[in-house]
């Protein structure tokens, strides 16, 4: 997987349940998608990449799209859930572990998670959509190994810490609210 990085878009292409680009809830981690952003091609002005796509022995499939003329990478990972996939009383719980895992897993505390690819110039962030949740990360090409690590621990390896529940309870509530106004 090494050689792939550099310059690397990995992603899984939504497939529907019944519509266009609608993607089913996630079943297991192999339903995790990688995925980055290609706004380099069309200021390149090239429309022919090569892809490569391959299956990892864990079932997860993965889509290599190697951009020669970028030396960064954007990397997420994408789970198969959402806002749309939730029940009434489920309702928010997609957004509220999306925020918790950036608080703490069994390797890296709440701290180690916000710093780690920032002093090395990159950036870690996340969203909830209706159909997916997203944690990405953009770095430089010699550091997508170093993103990759702090992505799979972020979402295989999550702590939820008792304390950091009320308090992250309140900050949803708080955007929440910030919407409704």
């Amino acid at each position: 997987m090494g050689a792939r990085i550099p310059g690397t878009r990995w992603w899984l292409p939504q497939f529907g349940a019944g519509r266009a680009g609608s993607v089913p809830a996630a079943d297991s981690l192999g339903d995790l998608i990688l995925d980055a952003t290609v706004a380099a091609i069309a200021a390149a002005g090239s429309a022919k990449v090569p892809v490569e796509t391959f299956t990892l022995d864990n079932g997860l499939t993965v889509v290599c799209e190697q951009l020669p003329w970028v030396h960064s990478a954007s990397i997420g990972v994408w789970a198969r859930t959402g806002s749309g996939n939730e029940t009434a009383p489920e309702a928010g719980i997609s957004h509220f572990i999306e925020h918790m895992v950036f608080k703490g897993t069994s390797k890296r505390t709440g701290l180690e998670i916000a710093t780690v690819l920032e002093c090395l110039g990159g950036e870690l962030n996340a969203f909830t959509d209706r159909e997916v949740t997203c944690y990405h990360a953009t770095v430089l090409s010699e550091h997508a190994p170093i993103a990759i690590e702090v992505l799979s621990d972020l979402t295989l390896s999550p702590q939820f810490p008792k304390n950091e529940i009320d308090l992250e309870k309140k900050v949803l509530l708080q955007e929440l609210s910030m919407i409704e106004e």
